[in-house]
C-alpha cells in the first residue's frame, strides 16, 4: 500500500468515526426540534389506532370527542376532519357508498370518485412506535 491509499483509508475510517459517534446526538437534536416546532404551532399528537388494525377504505374515529376520517387510498393514508369547514356542523359518513355528506348546508364529496364541492381540512399523522397518530390544534 502506497502512502496516498494510506490516506485515503484514513479518511475514510475517520469520517465513517466521526458519522457513528456524531449520529445519535443529531438524532436527539432533531427529535427536539421536531418538539419544539409541533408547541410552537399548538399541535399535539393523539393515538389514534395500532399499526396492524384492520381497515376499510374510509374509517371514522372519534378523539377529544372531534370526528377524524382516516382515508387508505393508493398506498397512501390520510387523515380528514369529519366537521364541516363551511357551517361546522358534524359531516355523516356513509361507509356503503363511500362518501360524505353535510346535512346543514348540503355539501357532499365521493371517495370513491374523489369527487365533490367539500372541502376537507387534512391533518398530520404520524406512524409511531407500532401505532398511528394525528396531529390535533390545541
Amino acid at each position: 500500500m502506497n502512502r496516498q491509499d494510506f490516506f485515503k483509508e484514513m479518511r475514510k475510517g475517520l469520517f465513517s468515526t466521526i458519522r457513528t459517534v456524531s449520529e445519535p446526538f443529531v438524532d436527539e437534536e432533531i427529535e427536539k426540534l421536531e418538539k419544539t416546532a409541533d408547541s410552537m404551532l399548538g399541535i399535539r399528537w393523539m393515538f389514534v389506532c395500532q399499526m396492524d388494525t384492520e381497515f376499510s377504505k374510509v374509517n371514522e374515529y372519534f378523539i377529544n370527542g372531534k370526528p377524524i376520517y382516516i382515508i387508505h387510498a393508493n398506498g397512501n393514508m390520510r387523515a380528514l376532519s369529519g366537521i364541516c369547514p363551511s357551517c361546522s356542523n358534524l359531516l355523516n359518513l356513509s361507509n356503503l357508498l363511500l362518501t360524505c355528506k353535510c346535512f346543514n348546508c348540503s355539501k357532499d364529496y365521493n371517495f370513491q370518485t374523489e369527487s365533490g364541492n367539500l372541502a376537507f381540512e387534512e391533518l398530520p399523522i404520524l406512524l409511531k412506535s407500532g401505532g398511528y397518530y394525528i396531529g390535533l390544534k390545541r
